[in-house]
């Protein structure tokens, strides 16, 4: 989660100027402000983005930075992206690990055998051991679904 914020504030832009010198920042929501963010460059120097309410219109968010008297939208995703709570942002993965070193998966259960192995472009994995009774098997219907490449997904009878 914590990439996806930093990857959303690096190419961070401005759909439009709202205002030049902007007197009143509550008519934005910005005193104070929904969202503050702090980010330090490597340079040393700190920026804050402080980002308000939510346009009329709708899709836009009011933002400005900090010392800069101009306010600006932004996609309101982004103000979504960067509103969460220490629970948001946290690794809630039962298992981590990178899916390109996984070298084996071994599914068992009363109902099912199953050993994949990933194939040389190691971007897919195809079935190396089955159990006896599932060898027989057919497909009824080959899927594919999500953004993800055409993966075959194959529907057993029963």
């Amino acid at each position: 989660m914590v990439s996806i914020i930093t990857f959303d504030l690096s190419p961070l832009k401005a759909e439009q100027v709202i205002e030049e010198k902007a007197s009143d920042l509550k008519a934005y929501g910005l005193a104070p402000p929904a969202v503050e963010l702090f980010a330090t460059i490597k340079d040393g120097k700190p920026t804050k983005l402080l980002i308000g309410d939510d346009t009329p219109a709708g899709g836009m968010a009011y933002a400005m930075v900090q010392g800069d008297p101009r306010v600006y939208t932004i996609n309101s995703s982004l103000k979504a992206n960067f509103n969460k709570s220490l629970a948001d942002i946290r690794d809630k993965r039962l298992v981590p690990f990178d899916y390109y070193k996984v070298s084996k998966v071994e599914l068992t259960g009363p109902k099912l055998n199953l050993t994949f192995v990933p194939t040389m472009e190691n971007l897919l994995f195809r079935i190396q051991k089955t159990c006896a009774w599932i060898r027989p098997l057919r497909a009824i219907s080959l899927t594919s679904s999500g953004w993800q490449p055409s993966i075959p997904v194959y529907q057993m009878l029963t």
